[in-house]
């Protein structure tokens, strides 16, 4: 019996440490933390930037919470919001311009390049 009370009593405390990590493990020192290895990884800068534009401003309302207490549809509801106010992704646009421009200064269209028109002939 006493064998069963000391197991119990340890147990106890093992759930009262996991609870206090879970609840101490919010949205915002996970999305940190993510950000941190991406960068220690030397991942392209672009990649970063778009990340931290999402963990850090779009999912901001998420930061404070337990990740143990937010549900899936909590985050389909956030983007869902964040749809419906017109926020994309803002570098897309820009970088497909910047496709565009590179490759009217070369001339050199590729076959691939389906969506890009090519420069116009030289008279």
């Amino acid at each position: 019996m006493m064998a069963e009370d000391r197991d119990s009593a340890v147990q106890k405390k093992l759930d009262n440490v996991a609870a206090e990590i879970l609840a101490h493990t919010t949205f915002e020192l996970t999305s940190k933390e993510r950000l941190d290895n991406m960068k220690d990884r030397d991942l392209a800068p672009t990649a970063v930037a778009k990340n931290t534009w999402l963990l850090m401003n779009l999912a901001e309302p998420l930061h404070k919470r337990p990740i143990s207490e937010i549900s899936p549809a909590e985050v389909l509801h956030l983007l869902q919001s964040i749809e419906r106010s017109g926020r994309r992704e803002p570098a897309v646009k820009p970088q497909r311009v910047e496709r565009v421009q590179s490759i009217r200064a070369s001339g050199q269209h590729h076959a691939n390049d389906t969506d890009i028109e090519p420069p116009p002939a030289k008279p």
